[in-house]
């Protein structure tokens, strides 16, 4: 089973070829805020040429469907599935917060009792959020939610991690509740939860894209003149 994950929902452009079989992983990330759809494809190019692979091994792609930063998300949901097409494989998504949460209960941070909050930023005054126990289980649902309402659902102890993390401990006052080296979504995390869920025979979750909160839309500042009226049909 070899896995082909993809992620440019947050501040990045990263790929992972995942050898199941073997449980080899090459990986490739790099840190960018736009960018990611002229550099996507050429990096899945070079990172299936360090793998040794060709495009007909891969037996499944991963992908993230957020929350995120809405047009990095689009441009990975959209080459993963066209990818899917042209090769004839499933395509499954994962959601950033879960990923992170899978990278943190790796390393086996959070002590048993304790609760993981993944707070991803929104670029507004709210975070994209969730919590885990220290297994990444998830124990509510992915929401938008302000600064307030974290503190207020957050049990003492709660460690934070993810992007908006640092904004978030800072303005509480919560000095040394922060994991650092977790602001990125890691592709070998997004390939390894893809195989687990195949593993276990469960149905791959469907890439589509995650959103917590509605779309913005506004009406245009400059107001539209009418350049010519509907005038009727001449008849001689």
């Amino acid at each position: 089973m070899k896995i082909l994950a993809i992620d440019t929902a947050m501040n990045a452009c990263s790929a992972a070829a995942f050898d199941g079989e073997r449980g080899v992983c090459v990986r490739m990330s790099e840190p960018m805020v736009r960018g990611q759809a002229e550099r996507l494809v050429p990096m899945l190019e070079e990172l299936l040429r360090k793998a040794s692979w060709e495009w007909r091994a891969i037996s499944a792609i991963a992908v993230t469907v957020g929350p995120g930063a809405f047009t990095g998300l689009r441009i990975g949901l959209s080459t993963a599935r066209a990818l899917g097409v042209s090769l004839g494989v499933p395509v499954g998504g994962v959601t950033t917060l879960d990923v992170i949460a899978r990278a943190v209960a790796v390393r086996g941070v959070v002590a048993e009792g304790q609760e993981l909050a993944i707070l991803i930023d929104t670029k507004r005054d709210d975070y994209y959020f969730q919590r885990f126990d220290p297994s990444g289980k998830a124990l509510d649902e992915p929401r938008a939610a302000s600064s307030e309402e974290i503190a207020s659902v957050t049990v003492p102890d709660t460690l934070f991690a993810g992007d908006g993390a640092a904004r978030f401990v800072n303005g509480a006052g919560l000095q040394g509740a922060r994991l650092p080296g977790f602001d990125l979504v890691d592709p070998s995390v997004v390939a390894d939860l893809a195989l687990g869920q195949i593993r276990r025979g469960e149905p791959f979750a469907r890439a589509e894209p995650l959103y917590l909160r509605s779309a913005d839309v506004s009406k245009p500042k400059r107001l539209q003149r009418v350049l010519e009226q509907a005038m009727p049909c001449w008849r001689s």
